[in-house]
């Protein structure tokens, strides 16, 4: 997530199902808010971003 200054900062928003993360990383994408996202489906985060035209890429930390 991006703070005012262009600080950026990692902190936990979201945790849990991705059904109920949905709704708010949803909102967060419309918002155009930098966000990293672990756990959940490729697949879906790739759907929510291309529905909502938000650039997105993907880092694999293994």
């Amino acid at each position: 997530m991006e703070e005012g200054g262009g600080v950026s900062v990692e902190k936990l928003l979201l945790s849990g199902e991705a059904a109920a993360v949905q709704p708010m990383a949803i909102e967060m994408i419309k918002a155009g808010r930098k966000m990293v996202l672990e756990g959940f489906p490729l697949e879906e985060i790739a759907a929510w971003c291309f529905k909502h035209n938000y650039r997105w890429r993907f880092h694999n930390h293994s």
